[in-house]
Parts: structure tokens; sequence; C-alpha cells
């Protein structure tokens, strides 16, 4: 989020941090006499101690397939150098992208090499049209940095925007805090600490370690408060191909108006391309449209109404796991063009219905309503505050209650409000939501039998559209409610060969009795639109 990841990964920035201060300590060694300086290469020998030093490193971090790039990068460059090449560094570069895909040419597809050469392609380029003769000193140190962290920005910023669906809004002030902090104090001090170590002296070792933590701290602090920042997490929706090459376009034009004469044109461009990325807008629909997700053994689906609004129900996962249900909606979400969430309804707090909401209400960009039953269960619950950290207001339901999303209808059928039970299905947020043209659907959550008996003697009617309850459980679907509710489309959400065995084969039966035509998203996602016929279709099935 804010595009920081490489100081963390041990690849290209942290090699050429190591060769960097190889290379000065030699330099700094060998000057020291003026015997040596006439006697030995000293450039040469300082650009070896540093290749060396970026070796071990390389060793030390376990030859991951990002640390060989770069080591190759390197020695291309050092290589260059060494034989004072005339070539021009484009061609340097080039042979090292060539030798990279020749010993790994799968490398080709991943987006870590795209984003070191694009990267290294735009220094090379547009470092080309700076002054000849760079200033001295700190400030020259500082204009440097500064020249180099918007170059390496503004290059992948279309390739960060498309791979990660990201925006790195505060990318440039957190570089430029970040890189100096690990350059200069973490990694000179962690290094050290592994030479001290390897040659037995511990406590200065755990000494130089322990600064080395206190750098680390203060980098996440740093980004815990950039983080924390209005648009520090900015989500874009999934952006074409050729929207992205469009903005790709104007940054490389930019990079070829730079000079003392065109600079207004590059600053134009530059900010065109920016532009082009944050506002693409949402897509918006004609019809309203749903998808039940594959969330595996779990429950997860969204709405989305013409004029933008949209509803979420339920997102499973573990507690804690990066990848879980709110992780697949999120990325559906952004799939179909969409980036918040106006409504974000729980149905209940067990794992399989409530587990992924933290993860989906941290990947997007606004969240209007938390919606919740009223009942001490969920009031009580530590969970629920830290969702509405993340989250707009939180709006208790309880039986009764109407609400609106998009200009349409929700209907609270159950809990009553302060209701107990023992059993925390019986506790769930059963919603009848107005779909337009007449058309209803109905979420019931884990809703047992006991729930569905006081439904039917509450007059509940007819509805298009049911999230089977409780995933098709035989303690729940009972004869009189399918009877009254009669839909015409039963979704089931099991995961495939659960080991609860859902759905149960006489629940299946009851629902192929009255005639309603049922899906399973045990075999891929199941969406649709709402108009005069009730349209779905299930991705990877019929």
């Amino acid at each position: 989020a804010s595009g920081t990841a490489h100081l963390l990964a041990i690849s290209g920035l942290h090699i050429g941090m190591v060769a960097g201060w190889g290379f000065l300590l030699a330099w700094w060694l060998l000057t020291r006499r003026e015997a040596w300086i006439v006697a030995l290469p000293v450039r040469r020998c300082a650009l070896l101690a540093g290749v060396v030093l970026a070796l071990g490193y390389a060793t030390l971090a376990g030859w991951s397939l990002p640390t060989q790039r770069a080591v190759l990068m390197l020695a291309a460059a050092a290589a260059a150098w060494w034989l004072r090449s005339r070539s021009h560094p484009l061609n340097t570069m080039l042979a090292a992208l060539m030798v990279v895909v020749t010993l790994d040419p799968l490398a080709v597809g991943t987006i870590s090499l795209w984003l070191s050469f694009v990267a290294v392609t735009a220094l090379i380029v547009w470092g080309a049209r700076q002054e000849s003769v760079p200033r001295k000193g700190w400030r020259g140190a500082a204009r440097g940095l500064l020249w180099v962290s918007v170059v390496a920005t503004l290059a992948t910023l279309p390739l960060i925007a498309g791979a990660f669906g990201r925006f790195p809004l505060y990318a440039l002030p957190a570089n430029l805090l970040l890189v100096p902090l690990y350059g200069v104090w973490i990694l000179p001090s962690s290094l050290s600490a592994a030479v001290l170590a390897m040659a037995g002296w511990s406590d200065g070792a755990h000494g130089l370690l322990l600064l080395a933590s206190a750098g680390v701290k203060l980098g996440e602090w740093l980004l815990a408060c950039f983080h924390q920042l209005p648009g520090g997490s900015w989500w874009l929706p999934r952006l074409p191909w050729w929207w992205l090459a469009l903005s790709g376009l104007l940054l490389v034009t930019a990079g070829v108006w730079w000079g003392r004469r065109h600079r207004f044109r590059a600053v134009v461009a530059v900010g065109c391309a920016v532009a082009m990325l944050l506002l693409w807008p949402e897509r918006d629909v004609t019809q309203t449209a749903w998808t039940v997700w594959d969330v595996g053994q779990g429950a997860a689906a969204t709405l989305r109404f013409p004029g933008g609004a949209v509803m979420a129900l339920d997102a499973p996962g573990s507690r804690g796991s990066r990848f879980n249900g709110g992780t697949t909606v999120a990325e559906g979400l952004r799939a179909q063009g969409v980036t918040h969430l106006d409504v974000v309804a729980v149905s209940h707090l067990q794992a399989d219905h409530a587990g992924g909401i933290a993860s989906l209400l941290r990947r997007v960009n606004r969240v209007g309503e938390l919606w919740l039953a009223d009942v001490p269960e969920n009031r009580a619950a530590k969970v629920v505050r830290g969702w509405r950290r993340m989250a707009g207001r939180v709006r208790w339901l309880a039986r009764g209650d109407v609400a609106l999303v998009g200009g349409h209808r929700v209907r609270v059928l159950w809990p009553p409000r302060g209701a107990t039970s023992s059993n925390a299905n019986n506790l769930s947020l059963v919603l009848s939501l107005d779909l337009g043209h007449g058309k209803r659907l109905l979420a019931m959550g884990d809703s047992e039998a006991p729930v569905e008996r006081r439904l039917v003697r509450a007059g509940i009617g007819r509805h298009d559209l049911l999230l089977v309850p409780h995933h098709g459980s035989a303690t729940s679907s009972t004869w009189p409610l399918l009877r009254r509710v009669r839909p015409r489309l039963a979704i089931l959400q099991t995961g495939w060969h659960n080991r609860f065995h859902f759905p149960a084969a006489r629940v299946v039966a009851r629902y192929r009795r009255i005639g309603a035509a049922i899906v399973n998203t045990a075999y891929g996602a199941v969406t649709g639109r709402v108009g005069a016929r009730l349209q779905w279709r299930q991705m990877g099935g019929n």
C-alpha cells in the first residue's frame, strides 16, 4: 500500500546497497596510503570487494530467485565497468536481462522481474537528461535520492496498479524516509552484526542487532503512520490492459520530454498518467446484479444496484488468515469494477460466515454501514469493535426493522431485539431484499427449524431467490418454509466434498419437489441479473 515492499524483499535494493557499502569501504581503506594508490588498481579492487560482499550477502539470504536476478544484474554492471566498456548502460542492462532469461526462462512471467527492469530502464533513460555535472555534498545526495525515488515510483506505477490493484499514494515520501533508514542504519548494522557473529564477538553482534531492530521498529511506525493517512490504502478497480498501457505511454513521453525546455510538458504528462489511474470510474449496472461466491465451506454474496450501491452478505475465513472468503469477495468486486461497499451485513459471528469480514473491510476503499443483529452475543463480541474501526457506523437490526440500499427495501425478519439462544445459528440475521421487477431474495444465514417455524407463523411470503439456510443441512429447509417461500432458484453454499456432507440428500429432494432450480457454489460462483426474468449462470458450470 505504501510502495515500499522492495525495502523488505531481499532483492535488488539490498544487493545494490551491500555492494555499494563494500565498494566504499574498500576504497576508503585502499586510499589510506599513497603506496597502495600507486601500486594497486584501487577502483577495480574496490569494485571486486563490493561484488564479493554482495555474493556473501546473497548466500546469507538463501539465493532466492529475486536475489539471483539481482546478483546477475550487478555482475553485468560490474563487468562493464571492469572492462571499461563504452557501451550504453541500457545495453548493459539488456545483456543482464538476456542472461537472466537464459538461465530462468520462466522469469518472464514474474512481476518482480519487470518491476526491476522497468525501474532500471527508466532511471537510465531519464537520468541521461539530468545535468552532466552532479552536485556534491548532502544537497546533491538528497537531490539524487529524490530523483531516483520519483523516477522509480512513476515508472512502475502502471505495473503496480495492474498487478496489485493498489495506488501507492504516499510512495514518494515513504521511500524518501525509509530508503536512507534501511541503507544507512538497518542494513549496515545487521550486516556488521553478522560479520561480528561469525568472528565470535557475540556481545558486539548482539548490540548491533538491537540497533538494527530499533531501526526496523521505527520503519514500521512510519509505515503505520502513512497507512492511516487518508488514501493510505487505496484500491483500484481492475483496469484494462490498454488503459494501463496508455498511462505507461504518457509516463514514457514525460521521460522523453524531460529537460530544461520541456519540463512543463513532462509535468503535464505525468499528471495525466496519474489521473488516468486514479479517475477510472467504478462500473455501474442497469439492473440489480448479484453474485454468490465460491468460498469453500462458507457463505458470501454481493449485490450491486443501479446507481452504484453495493451490498455484501457475509465473508468466511479463518481469523487472521490473509487468504480467505473476504479476500475472494474483495478481489471479485475489483474484477467487477467496484472498490467500495455501502453495506456489509453479517448474519452471525461464526467463522464460516464472518471469519473473513476483517479481510474484506481492509480491501475496499470505503464501507458505509456494518449491519449486525441486535443481540447480546454480538454486542459483547470483541471482533465487532475491531470491525468498527475499519467500517463506517454499525447498524444494529432486529425483527421489524426496514432499511434501504440503493433505493431497494431490506426487511429484517429475524431475530427479535435482545434475543438469546443456546444455538448461535438461531440468532442469524434473516433478511428479505427487494431486487426490483417484483423479485425478492431471502438470506437466512444458518437459521434452523425453530426459526423457520416462527417465520412461517409470521406469514413469510414467496421469494424468487433463496440462499439456502445452513448450507443445506438437515436441520433447516423444513417443508412448511419451502411451501411458503417457493423459490425459483435455491443456491447452496458448500465446500467441495466438505466434511459435513452438505447438502443433505433429503433437503435437495425437497427443493426439487417444489420445482426450484438448485445450484451449488462448490462447482463455482453463481452470478445473475434481475430483470423481467431472473437470469443466472454458474462460472465453470452449466
